[in-house]
C-alpha cells in the first residue's frame, strides 16, 4: 500500500490493535464528553471503570469537591466506601492522599470531617497493606480536629480503645496510639486521667518495636493535655525510660519528642532532668541519635539557649559544628538546614566569630545536596543578620551560590532572589552601588546558566526577581545588561517566561530615570511585538499591555501603547482577537474623560464587532468580558495598592493613578526634571512672542483696510468689509484673553501646552483672512520637530509625522487655568531637547512631544532672565 492512501481511520485501528484492546472494551471505556465534571467522577470511581480512569477521578477529586461541595457529597457517597474495597493498594494510597487534600481546603463546610469519617473508619477496621493502612491512619488523625466534641467522645475513644487491647493486631495497637494522640486535645483532664491515660502508659512497654515508637510519638499532646503535674508523675518516667530503650529506632522517636515537650517543662526540669542526659550526646559520636540530634539541634539550642550559661551553652555549640563537618553528606545537609535555627539562638553579634567560617565552609560543600540546603536557608539567614552585617558577610556566599553550577542550587537561591537583594541595600549611595556592582556578574553567569538547557522554571524564578532590580541597580545598568534578557525571553521563552519578562520590562520603563531610555524601549516593544508578524508577538504584546497597566499609570500607557492595543482587537488572527477581548477591561478604566470621548467610541464600536465575530470562540470571549466588566474593578489594579476582595469607586482609581503619575514624574532624574522644565519655559516664551507678533500683525491690517475703505467713498462692498473688521476690540478681547489665560495658567502651576497663535484665534474672521494671505509656519509655534494641534476641550501636541499611536493628551478638558487643584505632573515616554536654543527654522532639528510639570518660580525667573 502507497503511503498516500493511508488514512487517519486506518491509523485509529492500528493503534488499537497495537494497544492489545478489544472494540468492546473501547467501546466500554468510551465516555460521553457532555458529561459533567461530577459525572464524569462518579462514573470513573465506580468498580468497573478502568485503573487510569480511577486514578484520574482520584486525583481530581479534590477539585469536584471544592466546586460541587455538598452535591458531591450525595452523588458519590455512602457508594464511594463500598467501591473503594475493590481498588488496588495504589489506589485506595491515591484516595487516602485526595481525602487529606479535602481536609485542607478551608472553602469547604465544617461537617466536611463527618461525610469522610465513615470512609476512613471502613478502611481502618481490617488489616490493610502497611502502606495503606499509614496512609488512612494519618488521614483519620487529620479528620479529628474537624469533627464534634461528642463524636471524639462517644466513637473514636471507644474505637481507640478496642484496638489497644493485647490480642489485637500490631497492625490495631498501632492505630490505638494514633487515635489517643489525636483526641486527647479535644478531651478534659479528667476525661483522660479515667478512661485511657494508663492505657496510653502502658502501650509504651508494648513488646512490639512499631507501637513503642508510635507511642513516643503521642506523648507530647498527651503530656499537654493532662497537666504539668499529671506529666511529672507518669509521663515523663516513661519517656525516660524510652530513651534507654534498647532499640535505636525507639531512642530517636523518644528524643524527638522530649524536644518537642521542653517549651512546656518548666526550666528546673530542663536544667536538673534533661541538660545532664544532653550531656551524654553532646560528644559526636556513632551513637543512636547521629542522626536525630543534627536534625533537632538548631530547635533544641533554641528551647534550651535561655536556661544555660554560655560555659554550659558551649558543648552544644561544639557537636554542631563536629557534626556540621561529618563525614556523612546527610548529616552535613541536616546541620546546613539548621543553621538559622543555630543562629538564632547565639545571636547576630557572635556571628562573625562562632559560625561565619563554618558556613562559608558550608556553601563550598563538596555536595550540592548541602549547598542547596545553605541556598534554601539564605534568605533567613540574611534576615537574622540584619542589613549591616548581610553586606559585610555575605556577600561572597551570595556570589558563591549563584555561580553554582548545579541547578538544585541555583533554583533555591534564585526563588529568593527578590527577598534576597534587599538585604544588601544598605549604606551610602556609592556603598550600595559598589555592592549590586560587585553583583552584576554573578547576576548574569546564573542566567546564562538558567537558559542553558531550557531551564524554564530557573528563567521564571530570575525573572520574578528583576522586578525588583529597579530598587537596587541603575538605569543605565538595566537597560544595558538585564532589558535584552527580558526581550529574548520574550521572544524565545515558554508561555510563563514571556508574561514574566513582560512583567520585568514593564518595571524597567516605569521605573527608568531616563525619558530617552523610556521611549527607545516603548517603541521597540510596539514595533517588535504589537507590529510583529509572527502572531505569538502580537499575542506577547497584549501580555505586555496587562502588565504595564498594572504598574504604570494611564497617561504614560496611553502615550505609546493606547492605539497599538486597541488595533489588537482588529488583528487578521482570530486567537489574537480572543486574547485581546480580556484587554478589554484594563483599556476602559486606562481612559479618561471627556479628553478620551474618541477612544472610548472606538473601543465600544471595536467591542460591538468582536461580539459579532464571525469566529464563535472570539464572540464568546468577548461576550464573557462583556457580562463580567462590571466586576473588573476587583483587579484593574495589583493588589499592592487596592484590596482585591473589595469594589472601588472611581475616585479611588484616580487618585491612584494621580499618585503614579507623581512617582513616574519623581523616578527622572534632577537633570531630565530641569532639562524638562527648561524645555517647557522656551515653549512658552515662544508662544508668548509670537502671540503678541501675530496680534500686532492683525492691528495693522485692520487699520490699513479702514484706509482703504476710507479712499473708496460710496462703496458698500468696502463700507461692509470695514463694519464686517472692526469688530476688532472683541476679536482683540479674544486674544488678549487667550495671552492671559496661558500666563493666569502658568501662575496657577497647572499643566498646559502652548498650541499656535492661528489656533488661539481662529474663532476669528479676520484671522483666518490674515492666516489665509499670510500663514505663520508651525514651526515658528512649537519647539523643534513639534506641530500642535488642537481638539474640542483639550490641547494636545503630536510629531510631525502626525501618526495616530503618537498622539499625547496634555490634559482634562474641564479643567481650568485657576483650578484650585492644580493637575499633577505627567512624564511623556518621548525624550526632550536638550538645547532649548535651537533655531527654530531648522528643518534637521527634531524633538518629540512632551507633557511638562511647571515649576510657576523658576518659569518666572526664565522669563525675567530672558
Amino acid at each position: 500500500m502507497d503511503r498516500g492512501d493511508i488514512d487517519l481511520e486506518d491509523v485509529i485501528k492500528e493503534h488499537r490493535r497495537d494497544a492489545g484492546r478489544s472494540g468492546e472494551e473501547i467501546e466500554r471505556l468510551t465516555v460521553d464528553d457532555s458529561l459533567s465534571d461530577l459525572d464524569r467522577a462518579k462514573l470513573f470511581l465506580s468498580p468497573g471503570a478502568h485503573q487510569l480512569q480511577q486514578n484520574c477521578a482520584l486525583e481530581r477529586l479534590p477539585k469536584v469537591f471544592q466546586e460541587y461541595k455538598q452535591a458531591a457529597y450525595r452523588a458519590l457517597f455512602p457508594g464511594f466506601t463500598t467501591w473503594i474495597e475493590s481498588y488496588n493498594s495504589q489506589s485506595q494510597v491515591a484516595a487516602g492522599e485526595a481525602f487529606m487534600a479535602i481536609l485542607k481546603d478551608t472553602s469547604l463546610p465544617k461537617e466536611v470531617g463527618l461525610w469522610l469519617l465513615p470512609t476512613t473508619l471502613s478502611m481502618l477496621s481490617t488489616n490493610r497493606n502497611q502502606d495503606v493502612a499509614r496512609v488512612w491512619l494519618k488521614c483519620l488523625c487529620g479528620i479529628v480536629p474537624t469533627l464534634p466534641r461528642k463524636v471524639v467522645f462517644d466513637e473514636l475513644m471507644h474505637i481507640a480503645l478496642s484496638k489497644g487491647e493485647s490480642q489485637q493486631s500490631v497492625q490495631a495497637r498501632t492505630a490505638c496510639c494514633a487515635i489517643l494522640g489525636a483526641i486527647a486535645p479535644l478531651l478534659k483532664r479528667e476525661e483522660i486521667e479515667k478512661y485511657f491515660l494508663q492505657k496510653a502508659m502502658g502501650l509504651c512497654q508494648d513488646t512490639d518495636l512499631e507501637v513503642r515508637v508510635c507511642m513516643c510519638e503521642q506523648l507530647n499532646h498527651i503530656a499537654r493535655a493532662v497537666g504539668l503535674d499529671t506529666t511529672k508523675e507518669k509521663v515523663l518516667p516513661e519517656l525516660y525510660e524510652l530513651l534507654r530503650d534498647e532499640e535505636l529506632t525507639v531512642q530517636n522517636a523518644a528524643f524527638a519528642s522530649l524536644v518537642q515537650m521542653l517549651d512546656y517543662l518548666p526550666p528546673e526540669i530542663r536544667q536538673t532532668k534533661i541538660m545532664p542526659f544532653l550531656r551524654l550526646f553532646c560528644p559526636p559520636n556513632e551513637s543512636c541519635l547521629l542522626i536525630t540530634l543534627p536534625r533537632l539541634i538548631g530547635e533544641l539550642m533554641c528551647k534550651m539557649v535561655f536556661d544555660l550559661t554560655d560555659d554550659e551553652f558551649q558543648p552544644l555549640m561544639e557537636a554542631y559544628k563536629t557534626y556540621a563537618r561529618h563525614s556523612s553528606e546527610e548529616v552535613r545537609k541536616l546541620c546546613a538546614s539548621n543553621f538559622p535555627a543555630v543562629l538564632k539562638a547565639i545571636g547576630a553579634r557572635k556571628y562573625a566569630l562562632s559560625l561565619h567560617v563554618l558556613y562559608q565552609q558550608l556553601v563550598q560543600d563538596a555536595s550540592s545536596s548541602v549547598r542547596a540546603a545553605c541556598a534554601t536557608s539564605f534568605n533567613e539567614v540574611a534576615k537574622l543578620l540584619g542589613k549591616k552585617r548581610t553586606s559585610s558577610y555575605l556577600k561572597d556566599p551570595l556570589v558563591l551560590l549563584l555561580e553554582d553550577s548545579s541547578h538544585d542550587v541555583l533554583k533555591s537561591i534564585l526563588e529568593d532572589l527578590h527577598l534576597i537583594l534587599g538585604h544588601f541595600a544598605v549604606g551610602t549611595p556609592q556603598q550600595k552601588a559598589a555592592t549590586f556592582g560587585g553583583l552584576m556578574p554573578s547576576l548574569l553567569l546564573a542566567e546564562k546558566s538558567a537558559s542553558t538547557g531550557r531551564q524554564w522554571r530557573l528563567q521564571l524564578c530570575l525573572l520574578r526577581a528583576f522586578a525588583e532590580m529597579p530598587e537596587y541597580f541603575t538605569s543605565d545598568q538595566i537597560f544595558e545588561n538585564f532589558v535584552p534578557i527580558c526581550f529574548c525571553y520574550m521572544t524565545d521563552g515558554v508561555m510563563p517566561v514571556k508574561a514574566a519578562a513582560t512583567m520585568a520590562l514593564a518595571n524597567f520603563i516605569r521605573n527608568n530615570r531616563k525619558a530617552s531610555q523610556r521611549y527607545e524601549l516603548s517603541t521597540r516593544v510596539v514595533k517588535e511585538y504589537a507590529h510583529g508578524r509572527s502572531y505569538w508577538s502580537r499575542m506577547v504584546f497584549i501580555e505586555f499591555c496587562e502588565n504595564m497597566l498594572k504598574v504604570s499609570s494611564s497617561r504614560m500607557f496611553k502615550d505609546v501603547f493606547l492605539d497599538p492595543a486597541i488595533s489588537s482587537l482588529q488583528d487578521p488572527v482570530p486567537s489574537v482577537r480572543m486574547r485581546a477581548c480580556l484587554l478589554l477591561p484594563h483599556l476602559k478604566h486606562a481612559i479618561k474623560l471627556p479628553e478620551d470621548v474618541g477612544v472610548l467610541e472606538k473601543i465600544n464600536h471595536l467591542t460591538t464587532q468582536r461580539l459579532n465575530d464571525n469566529v464563535k470562540e472570539v464572540s464568546a470571549a468577548a461576550q464573557r468580558v462583556a457580562d463580567g466588566f462590571k466586576h473588573s474593578l476587583r483587579n484593574a489594579y495589583n493588589d499592592r495598592e487596592v484590596a482585591s476582595d473589595h469594589a472601588i469607586s472611581q475616585e479611588e482609581i484616580e487618585r491612584i493613578d494621580k499618585q503614579r503619575e507623581d512617582e513616574e514624574w519623581n523616578i527622572l532624574s534632577k537633570e531630565e526634571q530641569v532639562s524638562m522644565q527648561g524645555h517647557f519655559a522656551w515653549v512658552l516664551m515662544r508662544g508668548r512672542l509670537l502671540l503678541k507678533d501675530e496680534k500686532k500683525k492683525i492691528d495693522d491690517m485692520l487699520q490699513r483696510l479702514k484706509l482703504e475703505a476710507a479712499s473708496k467713498k460710496g462703496s458698500i462692498a468696502s463700507a461692509n468689509t470695514i463694519q464686517s473688521l472692526s469688530s476688532s476690540p472683541q476679536d482683540s478681547g479674544r486674544l488678549s484673553k487667550s495671552i492671559g489665560s496661558v500666563r493666569t495658567s502658568v501662575s496657577n502651576g497647572s499643566r498646559i501646552s502652548i498650541s499656535s497663535a492661528s489656533s488661539r484665534a481662529g474663532s476669528m474672521d479676520t484671522a483666518r483672512k490674515v492666516s489665509s494671505s499670510s500663514p505663520v509656519p508651525s514651526s515658528q509655534i512649537a519647539p523643534p520637530g513639534l506641530s500642535t494641534k488642537r481638539s474640542s476641550g483639550q490641547s494636545s501636541m503630536v510629531t510631525p509625522g502626525g501618526k495616530a499611536g503618537t498622539r499625547v493628551s496634555l490634559g482634562s478638558g474641564n479643567q481650568t487655568a485657576g483650578s484650585a487643584r492644580p493637575a499633577s505632573p505627567a512624564v511623556n515616554l518621548r525624550p526632550q531637547t536638550p538645547s532649548p536654543i535651537q533655531d527654530a527654522s531648522d528643518p534637521s532639528a527634531s524633538s518629540p512631544s512632551v507633557i511638562l510639570r511647571k515649576n510657576s518660580k523658576t518659569i518666572a525667573s526664565r522669563r525675567t532672565s530672558s
